[in-house]
């Protein structure tokens, strides 16, 4: 898998941030239950178990993108490829956008500006070179 760096930023982010939610609902539920009983201290009710499996899920997710993932930064190449930014002009109105190409949209913190290889648009700007014209149809 190609990440841009803003998606390894924001998969560390979201790493760190599911870690310390798991860390924060157990010491919660150490305090709740310290009274009842000082040794029950690895009691979980259902639901945040449930919560801390799901955020163990999450973790292991981003973790495994991450360590299977290689970082793309920006480059000035002769055709479109992962991590490069492009212009598409609208000709059916007259319009402007820039995106960049990512493998995955994982890890983005906005879709805004960005266009996934398994889009219609994604897929049929890849590999073209500039003012090839291209044709796809469907969402970006």
């Amino acid at each position: 898998m190609k990440l841009i760096p803003e998606q390894i930023i924001n998969l560390r982010k979201k790493l760190i941030n599911q870690d310390n939610f798991i860390y924060k609902e157990y010491i919660d539920d150490i305090k709740n239950n310290k009274a009842d009983d000082m040794f029950k201290i690895a009691y979980h009710d259902y639901s945040t178990e449930n919560m801390m499996n799901l955020s163990k899920t999450r973790i292991n997710d981003a973790d495994k993108l991450l360590k299977n993932s290689e970082c793309i930064e920006e480059r000035n190449i002769d055709s479109i490829d992962i991590g490069t930014r492009f212009i598409i002009y609208d000709e059916e109105f007259d319009e402007t956008e820039e995106y960049t190409l990512v493998e995955t949209l994982e890890g983005l913190t906005t879709l805004n500006g960005f266009v996934s290889t398994s889009s219609p648009m994604g897929s049929a700007v890849l590999g073209k070179k500039e003012n090839e014209i291209v044709e796809y149809e469907g969402p970006v």
